[in-house]
């Protein structure tokens, strides 16, 4: 899922914080997660007599950062191969890498990244609730890997499906 995101200020109904981010549907969520984006840098408000000048900034950031983001980390594979997530704290992030290794069939490195992933949401299970769940569905997918990478493969394309419906998006 690739999104340009004009979100509202809580401070101010003239600005707003546009976002270019991926969300890859085979990892599970109820809710857009901006975690694989970018803010777009500086102060947007709607102005009186602006809005032209307003709707040219906006057009050269989604040209100049937005689209180059979509090309460099809107595929699966950039996804898989994304440098930061190997080492990345955000579970999230290395979470979307693992789960595109077994999409793209880089099964070894997926076992692997899993592996990992696995152990860092059991340091955090102890802390926080929501890592119980997500380490179960992690678990869940690396068996599943295990027995048969077409069956894995399955597996996130039923998540994907299902998050696609949670998120209300068309087919």
């Amino acid at each position: 899922f690739r999104v340009f995101l004009f979100e509202s200020s809580a401070f101010s109904a003239e600005s707003f914080c546009p976002h270019v981010f991926v969300q890859p549907l085979y990892v599970r969520d109820d809710y857009l997660t901006m975690t694989l984006g970018d803010r777009f840098p500086g102060n947007w408000m709607f102005l009186d007599g602006g809005n032209e000048a307003l709707a040219g900034a906006l057009l050269k950031n989604i040209e100049t950062r937005g689209m180059p983001f979509l090309g460099k980390m809107g595929a699966t594979e950039a996804l898989a191969h994304n440098p930061k997530a190997k080492d990345s704290r955000n579970h999230y992030v290395r979470q979307a890498a693992a789960y595109s290794m077994v999409m793209i069939g880089e099964n070894q490195e997926a076992l692997r990244r899993l592996d990992d992933l696995l152990k860092m949401l059991m340091e955090r299970s102890g802390f926080q609730k929501w890592a119980l769940a997500v380490h179960a569905e992690v678990a869940s997918l690396r068996e599943s890997l295990l027995r048969d990478p077409v069956e894995a493969k399955s597996l996130l394309e039923r998540w994907t499906e299902e998050t696609r419906q949670k998120l209300k998006l068309p087919s």
